[in-house]
């Protein structure tokens, strides 16, 4: 099941926004905008340097730099429309998005196919026919969820490489590596492998 067209909407409104480091305020706020009701909530950050809107599948998020003059409910408001379409796509994936815990035991996708999650002490994630083996130590170190985000990223890199790899001598490019890393830009936050070296 494919999220909408982005892994997140994202437009910008008075200077460039981006940068992870970030402060939310806590506090669920609601705005009437055209005929919906959204909950948004505001985050305050170091490295933005516009204010922006970013809408994913856990709701709205308002990013204004430190500092910032802009008013989140006006920045909404003038941007209405954008955000309430946004807003609707995301709540239908999540409609049709299955519940899951990140535990061993439960199933995840790798190349269209589900596989079930093992957490066993190994040297090194594995990928097999029916399973995504993770390293137990990985998970104590960090949490079930970062090492299968580590363990995508890695499957990621491989593929991307193989295919790079392959193709690059075809089409006459030089290629130096890659590296997954998640790249913003208007119109939402992608994760994607890029050239490197």
């Amino acid at each position: 099941m494919a999220p909408p067209a982005e892994d997140s909407g994202s437009v910008e409104g008075g200077h460039s926004g981006g940068g992870n480091a970030a402060r939310a305020d806590g506090h669920v706020r609601r705005v009437d905008l055209a005929d919906a009701t959204v909950e948004y909530e505001i985050r305050h950050s170091a490295d933005a340097t516009r204010a922006r809107i970013d809408v994913d599948v856990h709701g709205v998020t308002v990013v204004l730099p430190e500092g910032s003059r802009v008013r989140a409910k006006e920045l909404l408001l003038q941007k209405a429309d954008w955000v309430v379409e946004k807003h609707r796509e995301f709540e239908r994936y999540r409609d049709r998005v299955p519940d899951r815990t990140f535990e061993p035991g439960e199933t995840f996708p790798v190349f269209g196919t589900d596989r079930e999650l093992v957490v066993e002490p190994a040297r090194r994630h594995e990928l097999t026919d029916e399973t995504i083996r993770l390293r137990r130590s990985a998970v104590e170190q960090s949490s079930v969820k970062r090492a299968l985000e580590n363990f995508y990223r890695s499957v990621a890199r491989e593929e991307f490489t193989e295919r790079a790899d392959h193709y690059a001598p075809r089409i006459g490019v030089e290629y130096g590596g890659s590296r997954c890393e998640t790249r913003r830009r208007s119109g939402g936050a992608v994760r994607v492998p890029v050239r490197s070296g």
